[in-house]
């Protein structure tokens, strides 16, 4: 399943007025674009496949929250989940799977909303392009075969 909608009824303050929104990486880009309240970017595929292989990770952490602090990396991998992310409040929740070009799969990127709300076809393609372009620059980074 490619998105779950938690919520299948859009928020009666939907519309909300549009708030300032800088930018400085993608997974900031990604909630400005949405105008959601978090988005939760697990590479932890990515993290265990490096770590199998016994290749140092490229990573400081597997993955990236933007919308808060969350307390621990175990925490920020469990948002990723759509039934973890309901129990922290989040009523809305809308994921695509990164997949490398060889098909392994190598995270999620999530998107947040505290508000009811649902999740449009476009909204699906931002999260589909911001996949494509971690797994484009992950693949980017693998040593040359």
């Amino acid at each position: 399943m490619e998105a779950l909608h938690l919520s299948p009824h859009r928020a009666a303050n939907e519309a909300q007025h549009p708030r300032t929104c800088a930018a400085t990486s993608l997974a900031d880009l990604v909630r400005c674009a949405l105008g959601v309240d978090a988005v939760v970017l697990d590479l932890r595929g990515y993290a265990e496949r490096r770590r199998r292989t016994g290749q140092a990770e490229a990573l400081g952490s597997a993955g990236a929250f933007d919308g808060g602090d969350p307390q621990s990396e175990l925490q920020l991998h469990a948002l990723a989940d759509p039934i973890h992310a309901y129990r922290a409040g989040y009523y809305a929740y809308a994921g695509v799977p990164i997949h490398a070009r060889g098909g392994a799969t190598l995270g999620t990127i999530a998107a947040l909303a505290y508000a009811d709300r649902a999740f449009d076809e476009s909204a699906l393609q931002i999260l589909r392009k911001a996949a494509a372009t971690v797994a484009d620059l992950l693949d980017a980074n693998q040593p040359a075969s």
